[in-house]
Protein backbone atom coordinates (compact mmCIF):
# COMPACT_ATOMS: atom_id res chain seq x y z
CA UNK A 1 0.00 0.00 0.00
CA UNK A 2 1.12 3.52 -0.67
CA UNK A 3 1.51 6.15 2.01
CA UNK A 4 -1.54 7.96 0.67
CA UNK A 5 -3.73 4.88 1.02
CA UNK A 6 -2.33 4.16 4.49
CA UNK A 7 -3.12 7.70 5.55
CA UNK A 8 -6.74 7.51 4.35
CA UNK A 9 -7.16 4.05 5.89
CA UNK A 10 -5.92 5.43 9.20
CA UNK A 11 -8.31 8.40 8.90
CA UNK A 12 -11.16 6.04 8.13
CA UNK A 13 -10.43 3.78 11.08
CA UNK A 14 -10.03 6.73 13.42
CA UNK A 15 -12.90 9.02 12.36
CA UNK A 16 -15.53 6.82 10.68
CA UNK A 17 -17.51 5.95 13.86
CA UNK A 18 -17.61 9.56 15.00
CA UNK A 19 -18.54 10.89 11.53
CA UNK A 20 -21.25 8.26 11.15
CA UNK A 21 -22.76 9.24 14.51
CA UNK A 22 -22.69 12.94 13.63
CA UNK A 23 -24.31 12.34 10.25
CA UNK A 24 -27.05 10.20 11.77
CA UNK A 25 -27.69 12.86 14.39
CA UNK A 26 -27.95 15.47 11.65
CA UNK A 27 -30.76 13.49 9.96
CA UNK A 28 -32.40 12.66 13.32
CA UNK A 29 -31.77 8.96 12.76
CA UNK A 30 -34.28 8.94 9.92
CA UNK A 31 -33.85 5.68 7.96
CA UNK A 32 -34.89 7.40 4.71
CA UNK A 33 -31.46 8.99 4.65
CA UNK A 34 -29.43 5.79 5.21
CA UNK A 35 -27.98 5.73 1.69
CA UNK A 36 -27.28 9.45 1.74
CA UNK A 37 -25.43 9.18 5.04
CA UNK A 38 -23.29 6.32 3.74
CA UNK A 39 -22.57 8.07 0.43
CA UNK A 40 -21.61 11.29 2.19
CA UNK A 41 -19.22 9.51 4.53
CA UNK A 42 -17.57 7.63 1.68
CA UNK A 43 -17.31 10.82 -0.38
CA UNK A 44 -15.58 12.44 2.59
CA UNK A 45 -12.85 9.83 2.59
CA UNK A 46 -12.54 9.97 -1.19
CA UNK A 47 -12.03 13.72 -0.80
CA UNK A 48 -9.44 13.01 1.91
CA UNK A 49 -7.59 10.79 -0.57
CA UNK A 50 -7.69 13.59 -3.16
CA UNK A 51 -6.58 16.17 -0.59
CA UNK A 52 -3.78 14.07 0.84
CA UNK A 53 -1.09 16.73 0.37
CA UNK A 54 -3.25 19.41 1.97
CA UNK A 55 -4.20 17.20 4.93
CA UNK A 56 -0.58 16.35 5.70
CA UNK A 57 -0.05 19.88 6.96
CA UNK A 58 -3.61 20.63 8.11
CA UNK A 59 -3.73 21.79 11.74
CA UNK A 60 -7.09 20.15 12.51
CA UNK A 61 -7.67 16.97 10.51
CA UNK A 62 -10.57 15.87 12.69
CA UNK A 63 -12.32 19.20 12.09
CA UNK A 64 -11.67 18.88 8.36
CA UNK A 65 -13.21 15.39 8.29
CA UNK A 66 -16.28 16.50 10.24
CA UNK A 67 -16.81 19.67 8.20
CA UNK A 68 -16.30 17.88 4.87
CA UNK A 69 -18.66 15.07 5.89
CA UNK A 70 -21.41 17.44 6.92
CA UNK A 71 -20.85 19.60 3.83
CA UNK A 72 -21.35 16.49 1.69
CA UNK A 73 -24.45 15.47 3.63
CA UNK A 74 -26.38 18.73 4.03
CA UNK A 75 -27.17 19.51 0.36
CA UNK A 76 -28.28 15.94 -0.29
CA UNK A 77 -30.62 15.94 2.70
CA UNK A 78 -31.93 19.37 1.72
CA UNK A 79 -32.61 18.11 -1.81
CA UNK A 80 -34.58 15.11 -0.54
CA UNK A 81 -36.59 17.21 1.90
CA UNK A 82 -37.27 19.80 -0.78
CA UNK A 83 -38.49 17.12 -3.19
CA UNK A 84 -40.72 15.65 -0.50
CA UNK A 85 -42.12 19.07 0.32
CA UNK A 86 -42.71 19.80 -3.36
CA UNK A 87 -44.30 16.38 -3.87
CA UNK A 88 -46.63 17.00 -0.93
CA UNK A 89 -47.97 20.07 -2.73
CA UNK A 90 -47.69 18.76 -6.27
CA UNK A 91 -50.94 19.28 -8.06
CA UNK A 92 -50.00 17.62 -11.33
CA UNK A 93 -49.30 14.15 -9.95
CA UNK A 94 -50.65 11.68 -12.51
CA UNK A 95 -50.21 8.79 -10.07
CA UNK A 96 -52.90 9.93 -7.67
CA UNK A 97 -55.33 7.02 -7.36
CA UNK A 98 -58.79 7.57 -8.69
CA UNK A 99 -61.51 6.53 -6.27
CA UNK A 100 -64.46 4.72 -7.74
CA UNK A 101 -67.52 4.54 -5.56
CA UNK A 102 -69.88 1.60 -5.86
CA UNK A 103 -73.23 3.33 -5.72
CA UNK A 104 -76.45 3.56 -7.56
CA UNK A 105 -77.12 6.18 -10.22
CA UNK A 106 -79.44 8.14 -7.92
CA UNK A 107 -76.95 8.21 -5.06
CA UNK A 108 -74.28 9.41 -7.48
CA UNK A 109 -76.49 12.26 -8.70
CA UNK A 110 -77.31 13.32 -5.12
CA UNK A 111 -73.60 13.30 -4.24
CA UNK A 112 -72.84 15.33 -7.38
CA UNK A 113 -75.47 17.93 -6.47
CA UNK A 114 -74.15 18.19 -2.90
CA UNK A 115 -70.61 18.52 -4.19
CA UNK A 116 -71.71 21.16 -6.72
CA UNK A 117 -73.29 23.21 -3.92
CA UNK A 118 -70.14 22.96 -1.83
CA UNK A 119 -68.00 23.96 -4.83
CA UNK A 120 -70.23 26.96 -5.54
CA UNK A 121 -69.90 28.06 -1.90
CA UNK A 122 -66.14 27.74 -2.04
CA UNK A 123 -65.92 29.66 -5.30
CA UNK A 124 -67.75 32.62 -3.82
CA UNK A 125 -65.08 32.83 -1.10
CA UNK A 126 -62.24 32.94 -3.65
CA UNK A 127 -60.65 36.02 -5.14
CA UNK A 128 -61.21 36.68 -8.82
CA UNK A 129 -57.73 35.43 -9.69
CA UNK A 130 -58.12 32.26 -7.60
CA UNK A 131 -61.51 31.62 -9.22
CA UNK A 132 -59.99 31.98 -12.69
CA UNK A 133 -57.12 29.61 -11.81
CA UNK A 134 -59.60 27.12 -10.33
CA UNK A 135 -61.90 27.25 -13.35
CA UNK A 136 -59.13 26.86 -15.92
CA UNK A 137 -57.29 24.08 -14.12
CA UNK A 138 -60.01 21.96 -12.52
CA UNK A 139 -63.05 22.67 -14.67
CA UNK A 140 -61.55 23.25 -18.11
CA UNK A 141 -58.63 20.87 -17.60
CA UNK A 142 -55.75 23.15 -18.57
CA UNK A 143 -52.26 22.28 -17.33
CA UNK A 144 -50.62 24.54 -14.79
CA UNK A 145 -48.34 25.96 -17.48
CA UNK A 146 -51.33 26.81 -19.68
CA UNK A 147 -53.16 28.43 -16.76
CA UNK A 148 -50.07 30.52 -15.99
CA UNK A 149 -49.90 31.62 -19.61
CA UNK A 150 -53.62 32.49 -19.79
CA UNK A 151 -53.58 34.38 -16.49
CA UNK A 152 -50.28 36.14 -17.27
CA UNK A 153 -48.81 34.81 -14.04
CA UNK A 154 -45.78 32.76 -13.15
CA UNK A 155 -46.10 29.01 -12.65
CA UNK A 156 -45.11 29.42 -8.99
CA UNK A 157 -47.87 31.98 -8.52
CA UNK A 158 -50.45 29.63 -10.05
CA UNK A 159 -49.33 26.78 -7.78
CA UNK A 160 -49.50 29.11 -4.78
CA UNK A 161 -53.04 30.06 -5.73
CA UNK A 162 -54.05 26.40 -5.97
CA UNK A 163 -52.50 25.70 -2.58
CA UNK A 164 -54.45 28.65 -1.16
CA UNK A 165 -57.62 27.28 -2.72
CA UNK A 166 -57.02 23.90 -1.07
CA UNK A 167 -56.57 25.63 2.30
CA UNK A 168 -59.81 27.63 1.93
CA UNK A 169 -62.49 26.58 4.43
Amino acid sequence: MSTKEDFVTELFNQYYPMLRTLCWRYVDYDRRFANIVDESILDTFVQAYSSYDHLQSHPNVQGWVIRTGLNRLKPRVKQVRSREKHHAFSLDDPHVPQIKLEESWEEGKILQLDARDQIDELCTALTETERQVYQEHYVQGFTLQEVAHHCHRSLVSVKASLRQIKKSP
